[in-house]
Parts: C-alpha cells; sequence; structure tokens
C-alpha cells in the first residue's frame, strides 16, 4: 500500500489517502512530473516535465535547492504588497537580492536595499539610482565596439570633446552697461581665435567700442575695437592662442557718450580643451 495526497480541481484534499490496490484497477503505477515513489511512499521532488501549478491561499514562500551543509539557497517569497523578493541563503542566512513587482502595464526589478533597479512600463523604461547617483556604469572600456545606437559614458565623450574646437558665442547690445560672460572655460583651455560680427552698427554719438578678455583682463584678446558699422570687423587680436586657466571670458561695451540706441553683434570666442 502506498500514500499520496490527491486533490480535485484546485482545492486540495488534506489527510493521506490511500491506493485502492483491487484488481480491477491494477497493481501497479507509473508516477511522472516530479513524483516519485520509495518504500510505498510517494513524494514531490523529482523533475517537472510537465505545466505545473502551485496553489493554495496559504503558499507564501518558495526554497529551492541545499548547499554543502543543508541549507535552503535559493528563496521566493510572496509579500503583502504583492512583491516577490528573491533571496539567497547560506549558513548565515537568507538574504534579499532583488524585489520584483509586476502588474497589467508595468514591471519593477528592484536590487533590494540599495535604490538600484528599473522599470519597464509600455510607454518607456527607466533607470533609477537613488544611493548614489551614478547611474548606469559600463564594466569596462566598450567605445571600441560602439554603433550608432550605442549610449556613450562620460570617459567617452570628455575624450571626444578634447579633439573638436568650441565655439562659444555672446550677444552684445547697446543696452549691455557692464562687463558680460560669453563662456566660462576650464584650466585646460586654450583660446585660438575671437570674432566680432556686428549685425546693427551701435548708434552711440560719440565712439563705440568693445574689448574682449577674461576676468582681470577685460581686454586681453581685443581692446577699443569700432562696432559702428556693420559686418565681420577686422581684429587685431593680441594674446591669441592663449592658455589663460579657468576663468570668464568676456566682453565689455562702452558707448562713449551712453546715448546709443541700437546696437547688437555676436562675439564667437573659439577654443580647445586638453
Amino acid at each position: 500500500m502506498a500514500a499520496i495526497i490527491l486533490g480535485s480541481g484546485t482545492t486540495p484534499v488534506t489527510g493521506t489517502r490511500e491506493i485502492d490496490t483491487d484488481a480491477t484497477l491494477g497493481t501497479s503505477y507509473t508516477f511522472s512530473n516530479g513524483l516519485t515513489e520509495s518504500l510505498e511512499s510517494v513524494v514531490f521532488g523529482g523533475a517537472l516535465l510537465a505545466n505545473t501549478i502551485i496553489h493554495g491561499s496559504d503558499i507564501k514562500s518558495i526554497a529551492f535547492g541545499t548547499n554543502n551543509v543543508g541549507t535552503q539557497v535559493l528563496n521566493f517569497d510572496v509579500w503583502a504588497d504583492g512583491d516577490v523578493m528573491i533571496a539567497a541563503g547560506g549558513t548565515g542566512g537568507f538574504g534579499a537580492l532583488a524585489k520584483l513587482n509586476m502588474t497589467s502595464n508595468s514591471v519593477l526589478l528592484d536590487i533590494a536595499g540599495s535604490g538600484k533597479g528599473m522599470q519597464f512600463d509600455n510607454d518607456d523604461m527607466t533607470f533609477f539610482d537613488t544611493q548614489d547617483s551614478k547611474g548606469l556604469i559600463y564594466a569596462g572600456d566598450y567605445s571600441a565596439g560602439y554603433v550608432n545606437r550605442s549610449i556613450v559614458d562620460k570617459e567617452f565623450v570628455e575624450t571626444v570633446s578634447e579633439q573638436v574646437m568650441h565655439v562659444a558665442q555672446g550677444n552684445v547690445l547697446y543696452t549691455n552697461a557692464a562687463t558680460t560672460t560669453i563662456v566660462t572655460v576650464p584650466a585646460d583651455a586654450v583660446i585660438w581665435d575671437v570674432q566680432v560680427w556686428v549685425i546693427t552698427g551701435f548708434t552711440d554719438s560719440g565712439t563705440d567700442l568693445l574689448d574682449i578678455g577674461y576676468t582681470g583682463t577685460t581686454n586681453r584678446f581685443e581692446a577699443v575695437l569700432d562696432i559702428s558699422t556693420t559686418g565681420f570687423k577686422t581684429m587685431t587680436l593680441t594674446n591669441v592662442p592663449s592658455r589663460v586657466g579657468a576663468t570668464n571670458i568676456t566682453f565689455t561695451y562702452t558707448g562713449q557718450n551712453g546715448d546709443a540706441g541700437a546696437g547688437s553683434a555676436m562675439v564667437y570666442i573659439h577654443y580647445s580643451l586638453h
């Protein structure tokens, strides 16, 4: 006589039921899909070979496997809020590895306790990092294999930036009464060129002059440039190229009598990073 737990539909039958050994039913039985028979006892623990549902209102946790000291090594817990916690165990007990939450239109995977994870919704994908705000980090330098759709990293962008010429622009207006910053450059910047294009001539009743330089030396690159007429100006640049350190590149417009009623110009600063 062998013992087996039987169920009907989705309602399990409790207790132990005897398998009838009546000749009309036969005396040979085959157990499969995770059921094995040993010493007249049928147990669950073999290989699942067919679709199998484990159900029941009291089932909250499932553990798989043991390590070499008999401790469970992988555990799934369903929490009251619907989160599935996936944990690994060892001699020191279980430690949460990940939290999984799924709805009809969203999947959230959270590295439990780390503030890092990803969420997939119907219309977008979001990666979050509330612990140290580093975001996604490549494990190595993959730039040699980048394709058109690759997401580049900070190191790659900075390297490329050092290989191109940057052009910053500032708009000079007749109403500018003070020194104005065009761009703030880092310590490794080299200024290669400065150009000025007067869109509308400045109309002070006296002179209309423009200085271009940096904080502390506001006429370092160009001094008293006449901007009363339109067009690109002929520059008498000094100290170009120049490495000026971390500073603000500036322009200063001076109308001699302070009565200009019109005037507009663009200043272009060409620089590179090294």
